[in-house]
């Protein structure tokens, strides 16, 4: 079905990758919902402490921990497994991550603009929140990256091929794939086994602003410090 060259090389990975999430830039207490009581807030601390005993070998603060572990590693695997991304077609779960910050930006502000043009009556200024997390990374990865120029359905909108690819891969048990981004020069990872992911850490909080009458998207690291600005018109064909 593939050509034998399409899977020719493998890449060993053993860095920082970047995991790109909806968050807030302030964090909530996810119990003060439950009584003004701060005894009772306690005991609903405990309470989880004690059923996710699994993930508190992350080192101090196992709550908080736990919590950051899950956002950032397992969720796809846990909560979205039936979602049609580019290498997964719904019947597995896929962890995508970015080798670099502006990697992951064109990424998601691609989706996301997409997502809200698609919308009849869109406004026209939509904010969105983000934390972008590091994730190390260590395995042995399927590399695609070079593969763009002989096979261009590698970076196309129609995942047909991708998904095709990301099945093959996931049902042979490899770790995942290394591939070249659609939206930069950068490359991104999809993982299939969380395992080869540990140590997550907060690396900064983002705010998107997208401008839906002018198509520019303006990224904030600070508030109301411009970080970068993305002209999507010409950036993504919008």
């Amino acid at each position: 079905m593939f050509p034998k060259d399409l899977f020719e090389k493998n890449i060993v990975v053993d860095s920082e990758v970047k995991r790109n999430i909806v968050n807030l830039r302030e964090s909530v207490d996810l119990f003060d919902d439950l009584s003004d009581n701060p005894d009772d807030q306690a005991v609903a601390i405990h309470v989880e402490s004690e059923t996710k005993k699994d993930i508190q070998t992350f080192g101090p603060a196992p709550i908080y921990k736990g919590f950051v572990y899950n956002t950032a590693i397992t969720y796809p695997f846990i909560t979205e497994p039936f979602l049609d991304t580019r290498f997964g077609n719904g019947s597995y779960g896929v962890w995508y991550g970015s080798m670099d910050l502006e990697t992951t930006i064109y990424e998601t502000c691609y989706h996301i603009f997409r997502a809200i043009l698609s919308v009849e009556d869109h406004p026209e200024i939509v904010k969105q929140e983000r934390a972008i997390y590091s994730v190390h990374c260590d395995g042995i990865f399927i590399d695609l990256s070079g593969k763009v120029k002989d096979y261009p359905e590698m970076v196309s909108d129609d995942y047909s091929f991708c998904n095709l690819i990301g099945k093959k891969i996931q049902k042979e048990g490899h770790p995942g794939i290394f591939y070249a981004s659609a939206r930069t020069k950068g490359n991104n990872l999809a993982v299939f086994n969380p395992k080869v992911l540990s140590n997550p850490l907060n690396n900064c909080y983002l705010t998107y602003i997208f401008s839906t009458r002018n198509k520019i998207i303006r990224i904030e690291r600070e508030v109301d410090k411009e970080f970068l600005t993305i002209d999507a018109e010409n950036a993504f064909g919008f």
